[in-house]
């Protein structure tokens, strides 16, 4: 157990275990590496930089560890707010923030800083949509580009997210995958000529 001052005068007090009983991850052993760091808004940023030890197994919480920031050993993670998840780490290290908790008052959640993600920035996506599994889409996880646009068409939706993997057996689809990230988000995924018009379409906006 330790003891630091914040800059902002704060007294913070942590602790580092490791669990008796180790788990298993992907056939792999792992002994778990949990801390306590104090504030919702530590321990938000401190997963979001992935700071507990590459290929490790653990989390960081708050006191009542009710806010806690999941890391797992393939190094994607998950931030969870009692049960709904508030935020995701991708393995491309991209963070995404759930536009779909709707938490107020008391409850609200704190998310990580733009600055405390490995590319500077945040994405809000609707999270509890995505993460439920379908046959056709691969796992969350494996998201390696989210773009973002004012796009007004016929299908109406204004983000898209691009999968990649070469888990094939996850879903039945390919390895290069396009879905809108949107309420239409139940609809099938995009064809790649679809996905490439989105995006070009943003790039001359922006141009």
């Amino acid at each position: 157990m330790s003891t630091y001052r914040t800059q902002d005068d704060k007294i913070v007090v942590t602790h580092e275990q490791s669990r008796a009983t180790p788990t298993v991850y992907n056939g792999s052993v792992y002994t778990p590496t949990n801390r306590a760091t104090g504030t919702q808004k530590k321990v938000a940023n401190m997963w979001a930089r992935g700071d507990l030890p590459t290929h490790n197994n653990g989390e960081f919480y708050t006191s009542t560890r009710n806010f806690r920031g999941k890391q797992y050993p393939d190094g994607h993670g998950e931030l969870m707010h009692y049960a709904t998840l508030a935020a995701f780490r991708t393995l491309n290290q991209l963070v995404l923030t759930n536009s779909e908790d709707y938490a107020r008052g008391w409850a609200t959640v704190t998310y990580p800083d733009a600055s405390a993600c490995p590319n500077n920035e945040t994405h809000y996506l609707p999270l509890s949509t995505m993460t439920i599994p379908r046959k056709n889409c691969p796992l969350l996880k494996h998201v390696i580009e989210v773009h973002e646009g004012d796009y007004e068409d016929e299908q109406g939706y204004d983000k898209m997210v691009v999968y990649k993997t070469s888990h094939t057996d996850e879903y039945d689809g390919d390895e290069t995958c396009y879905r809108a990230a949107s309420d239409k988000f139940d609809d099938d995924p995009l064809p790649p000529a679809s996905a490439r018009e989105f995006v070009d379409h943003i790039k001359g906006v922006s141009q």
